[in-house]
Formats: structure tokens, sequence, C-alpha cells
């Protein structure tokens, strides 16, 4: 019973409907007070100073010890005018809000014992709804200011601002990942919203600074080491990469801030950042490099979405590397039993057949990705995303689909799978195509387009 309870309780339709009625409730006072002291009063005045709350019909006059029965019609007239103006007003916002096509849900995080929330199962079917476009709007708590896997957003709004100046730049991270974007926060005047706002903007300008500093300093030592190293002869990794071919590697635009996108980029290689649905970063159509930190790593198994990963990566190419960085101890970083760890490694290395390589920082990660992408694109053939010569028919279906926007080879396989050939993929509908998992109406729009639409020459 309590579980069901739990269920209808953190429903998004249930806590709509609530915020509804506190809302509709607030309002419906604003309208009585609307008519009773500002639309009845003029107009009780143009007829001739008529009070329309003291009007009513006398079935029965007040006698000894008994109250008057009277019909008060115009107290009716007043809940009246209240019920045509609310819905009047409640069709209006209606009325727009369709216009925009906004639909939305709540997310909220993970569920304490015996406490209301979702599981990260259910967090993941949410954000995933949302990433292809079945809503428009996520309602968070502040388990959405960090951490989730959202590519895309246009706009966010916050209820509050707060002191801290790391979390104020987390909040705006939110939004503008890939391309431009909007945050809105919201500060009450006169409260102490307006001391958190004025804080977190000095503590961010105070630690913009510090990082110019620090950079000025970096820079003008790595210089000169960079210097000292070349005059003693020493070999840097630009001798193994030749200046006048463009090595490339494709990067998940989570890692677009990673400080290893910096090093490849300084490193001479042309670094293009996209969605990947597995993998971190591809040196190659067959290879593919996921990257962990050591804690990430440990922690990784702890939740178990490890397993899950390099599945992913064994099952869409043909060689997956895993990429361990840092020199922490991998057995102390947290409270998790030594063999469980070894154990992992093993079946990583064995059962899944993925090679792990071991880096220091993002510099030395960084280096070991170039000279993997050069030795590729070294062996013929532009860089390319997906492998080069597909062997089975099957592979050569699955190449045609996954080159399609935003399907991906594990998209392309269920839609395969559902249409069971390249002919009647084409020739479906749209009604068709959004009844696959993660095809969602922006997608099933651009393969309608994409199937659709005439070929023109230049």
């Amino acid at each position: 019973m309590f579980k069901e309870f739990k269920k209808f309780a953190i429903k998004g339709n249930v806590i709509d409907m609530a915020v509804g009625i506190v809302i509709g409730a607030a309002f419906g006072k604003i309208v009585s007070s609307l008519v009773a002291d500002v639309i009845m009063p003029p107009i009780g005045v143009l007829l001739g100073a008529v009070d329309f709350s003291n009007l009513a019909l006398t079935l029965k006059k007040a006698t000894e010890g008994t109250e008057a029965v009277t019909v008060n019609y115009g107290m009716f007239i007043n809940t009246l005018i209240d019920f045509i103006i609310i819905s009047f007003a409640i069709f209006i916002i209606v009325k727009q809000i369709n216009k925009l096509k906004i639909k939305n849900h709540i997310f909220v995080g993970q569920a304490k014992k015996n406490g209301l929330g979702f599981s990260q199962k259910e967090q993941k079917e949410i954000l995933d709804k949302f990433r292809v476009g079945e809503f428009n709007i996520l309602v968070a708590t502040s388990v959405a200011e960090e951490g989730l896997d959202i590519p895309k957003v246009d706009k966010v709004i916050f209820y509050e601002p707060i002191p801290s100046a790391v979390r104020s730049i987390q909040r705006r991270g939110r939004t503008g990942r890939l391309e431009e974007g909007a945050v809105t926060i919201l500060v009450t005047s006169g409260t102490r919203d307006e001391a958190y706002r004025w804080s977190a903007h000095h503590k961010e300008k105070r630690m913009y600074r510090n990082l110019d500093k620090l950079k000025k300093e970096f820079s003008l030592s790595s210089l000169e080491e960079r210097q000292d190293r070349q005059n003693n002869g020493e070999t840097t990794l630009h001798k193994y990469i030749d200046e006048e071919k463009v090595v490339a590697v494709l990067a998940d635009h989570r890692e677009k801030d990673n400080r290893v996108v910096k090093d490849l980029i300084d490193l001479g290689v042309s670094v293009k950042t996209g969605q990947l649905e597995v993998a971190d970063y591809l040196v190659s159509g067959k290879v593919a490099v996921e990257l962990k930190k050591v804690p990430d790593f440990v922690a990784s198994i702890i939740d178990g979405r490890l397993l899950e990963q390099v599945r992913g990566l064994k099952n869409n190419f043909e060689k997956a590397v895993l990429i361990i960085e840092g020199e922490e101890d991998i057995y102390s970083v947290r409270k998790v039993h030594a063999n469980a760890i070894r154990g992992m490694l093993a079946a990583i290395v064995l059962d899944f057949g993925v090679p792990i390589l071991y880096t220091k920082s993002p510099r030395d990660t960084a280096s070991l990705i170039a000279v993997m992408a050069k030795r590729e694109q070294d062996k013929g053939g532009e860089f390319s995303y997906h492998p080069s010569k597909p062997r089975s028919m099957k592979e050569q279906q699955e190449f045609i689909v996954s080159s399609l926007p935003n399907i991906g080879v594990m998209n392309a396989r269920k839609l395969l799978e559902h249409f069971g050939s390249l002919k009647n993929l084409v020739n479906s509908s749209k009604v068709e195509l959004i009844k696959i998992d993660k095809v969602g109406d922006k997608i099933a729009d651009k393969l309608m387009e994409m199937f659709e639409k005439k070929y023109e020459k230049e």
C-alpha cells in the first residue's frame, strides 16, 4: 500500500495538480476581491447606489427568535461573475500554453530509506525522454544542478541564488553546452537572496583573477621548460606527429571542458565534439577510448555502470581501449575490497577483451590518445567515424542507418530489428518511427525530412 502511494504521490501530474490547486485558491481570492471591491461598486452606483451583496428576495420575514428566509441573488451574481472571470482567465492561459506546446515532467533525487524519490533507473528513463524531446520542460529539485547528462538546454530558471561561486558556475553549466543558452536566477528584493547573489558574484570574480594569474605564471614557466628541453636535445611528442598531416579525434560533448581536450589541441590534434552514445573519444571509426579517472573508475564499479559501458564499447567498435588516469592508489580511494577491483580489471581484459592503459595526468592521456590517433589514421584514408569497410550485409545495413541524423549504431540496430529492412524503414511513417524506444518527435521529423526531401544539385 505504501509503495503504491509513494508511486502515486511523486508522479508529475499529481504534483502539477497540487501546485495548480494552491495557486488556484490564491487566484480565486484575488478575483473575489476584484469583483466585490472593484467591479461591483461602480455598477451599483450606476444602478442607483445598489449594494449587490445586500440584494435578496425575502421568502419569509424574520420573527422573534427566527431569522428571515431569503434568496441572496446579489451574492449569487457576485459569485457568478467570479466564476466567469476565473474561467475566462484559465481559458486564456490554457490556450496560450497549448500554443507553446509545453510538456513537463518532475525530476527529484534518489529515494532515501523509506522516503520519496526516484530510483536511478527511473531517473535515467526521465532524462532519456527529455533528451529525445518527449517533453520540453524538466521541473527539478537541486539534484539537477550538476552531473546530469543533458547535452542541450535552451533556458534554465533558478528560483533562488546561492552564495557559492563554484555552484553558480555549475548552475550556468546546465545550458550553453553545445549551443548558446540562457540562465535566469530569480532574486527577491530586500531578502538574503541579494546578499547571496553578490557574495557569489564577488567570489567568482576573485576566482577568475586567481586563475588568470596562475595561467600567466604557468604559461611562462612552461615556455621556459620547453625551451630548456629542446636546448638539451630532449625529444617531444611533436616529433611523432607530422605537422603537415591533420590528426583528428572525436570527443564526446561532455569532455569539452576536460583538460585532455585542451592538451590535444595544444599538441596539434583537430578535436571535434559531438554526442557519443558510448565512449569518450574516437581515434578512428574502428577504435574507441573510454577515459576514467581513478576515483571515477572505482565509483563506476560501485554503481554498476562500468560493465555496461565496456559492453557498449565492445558491441559497437572493432577495438576499444580503457584508460585509467591518475596517480592515486586505486585500492584505497573508496572502501571497496581490493579483490572486487582486481576481479573487475580481470573481467574487462579477459571477458571483454578490452585492454587497460594507465596514464598519470591529463597531459599524459592527451599524448597517448594523440599517438593512438596518428597510428590509426596513418593506416590509410581520412578520419571516419564509422569502420571503413563493413564486412557483412548486416554491418553494411547498420552502417547506412547509423549515419542518419541523430542515429547511432545502437539506434540503427533497433530500427532495423523493428522494420526488418532498409526499404521498410524508408517507407515508414512518423507514427511508426516514434514507437521505437529513444526515437522522439524531433528525431522522427529529421528522418522524415531526410527520406522525403528532393535532392538538389549544386
